[in-house]
């Protein structure tokens, strides 16, 4: 891999209808392999997430997308203008050869232009071999997140 190998595509509301399902088309199988309970139709639920705010980063060469991240930013009282990230997935064939590297810099720069003054993610407690990358990455353990499923 290159740097002029990869590029990243970024998918938002007002990105056009025909790129979005077409980059979503794509990217579902991949997304899939960290999210497989994402309610069908994918493409569907995704526009909806964008549709309240959510952008999609897909790391991307000549033969295909590598990797990719679900993000958004908002206020919050305890951590000013926060950029999350609800997902960041590299393909599970390729991980280990920097893909992951490439995307979580570009999160960061991103967030930096976008004025954020905290960068966040959550990760299950099971992935441990993610969060070795994250804390090689300069992440910490800032909280702890509580939840509770509210399905019937």
């Amino acid at each position: 891999m290159t740097e002029s190998a990869f590029r990243i595509v970024e998918l938002a509301s007002e990105t056009g209808a025909t790129v979005v399902a077409q980059c979503l088309q794509r990217s579902e199988a991949l997304h899939r392999q960290l999210r497989p309970a994402i309610r069908p139709p994918y493409t569907a639920y995704i526009r909806d997430m964008m549709a309240e705010g959510a952008h999609l980063a897909l790391l991307a060469d000549d033969d295909g997308i590598h990797a990719l991240a679900v993000w958004r930013v908002y206020l919050s009282t305890y951590a000013g203008r926060r950029f999350y990230v609800d997902d960041l997935v590299v393909d599970e064939s390729l991980r280990g050869q920097g893909w992951g590297g490439k995307l979580l810099a570009w999160l960061e720069e991103k967030a930096r232009s976008l004025q954020c003054e905290t960068f966040a993610l959550d990760s299950g407690t099971q992935r441990h071999q993610a969060h070795r990358f994250y804390f090689r990455s300069g992440l910490i353990v800032a909280s702890f997140a509580f939840s509770k499923s509210l399905k019937p």
